[in-house]
């Protein structure tokens, strides 16, 4: 059990770390990047129970890099 949850946590800080890099990437104008990693982000939250925010916020910050190109 305690190893479940210990796995649960990692993937969750792996999954907030990609929609960190996403977001400097989008900020930085590395437009390609940020697409790549907020895909990665959504993609993710189908195996790791993520909170409703961050799933809206990885959205958003995709379709923001999407309207960039």
């Amino acid at each position: 059990m305690m190893w479940y949850v210990l796995e649960n946590d990692v993937l969750r800080a792996v999954n907030m770390w990609g929609f960190f890099l996403s977001s400097c990437h989008l900020q930085l104008g590395e437009v390609e990047d940020a697409l790549h990693y907020f895909s990665k982000c959504l993609e993710s939250g189908a195996g790791v129970c993520l909170d409703r925010r961050t799933t809206i916020e990885a959205a958003d910050g995709l379709q923001k890099a999407q309207v960039c190109i």
